[in-house]
C-alpha cells in the first residue's frame, strides 16, 4: 500500500544510476558458532550465473551480516594474499568491516581478504556473488 510509506518513495526515488548489481542465485549462510572461528587470507573466484543466457561471470562478492558481533570477527582487505606468522595483523590490513547485523560489506573478488577470529559469538552472514550490468 503506497499510503504506508511515510514518504520513502519520495525521499527515494527509483535509482538512476548508470549500472546495477544482479546477485547470483547460490548464495550460502555462514555461521561461526565458536570463539577463535576465523578464515584465512584469500581471495574469491569469479562464478558464472547459470541463469543468465550469456553466462555472465560475477565479479565482487557481498557479505550480508546478519548478527552483530561487538568483539572480533571483522572481514579485514589485506594489501595481498600472504602467509606470514600473522597474516591478519594491522599492518597488513587496507581496511576492516565490523560485522554488524544489517550491514551490507561489498568488494571485488580480486581484492585479498580475511575473517579475524571470532569473539563475539555467533558470527552469521548471508555471502554471494553479483556482477553489474547497464541500468535500463
Amino acid at each position: 500500500d503506497d499510503d504506508d510509506d511515510d514518504g520513502v518513495a519520495e525521499n527515494f526515488p527509483r535509482s538512476r544510476a548508470a549500472v546495477r548489481a544482479v546477485v547470483l542465485p547460490k548464495m550460502r549462510f555462514l555461521r561461526y558458532p565458536d570463539p577463535g572461528g576465523r578464515l584465512n587470507p584469500h581471495v574469491d573466484l569469479r562464478k558464472v550465473d547459470e541463469e543468465s543466457a550469456t553466462g555472465q561471470r560475477s565479479t565482487h562478492t557481498f557479505c550480508l551480516y546478519l548478527a552483530t558481533c561487538d568483539a572480533g570477527g571483522e572481514t579485514v582487505t589485506l594489501d595481498k594474499v600472504r602467509e606470514p606468522k600473522d597474516p591478519m595483523s594491522d599492518r597488513f590490513a587496507v581496511g576492516a568491516c565490523k560485522p554488524k547485523r544489517g550491514r551490507l560489506f561489498l568488494f571485488p573478488h580480486g581484492t585479498p581478504h580475511a575473517g579475524r577470529p571470532v569473539v563475539d559469538v555467533p558470527k552469521v552472514l548471508l555471502r554471494g556473488e553479483c556482477y553489474v550490468v547497464p541500468n535500463q
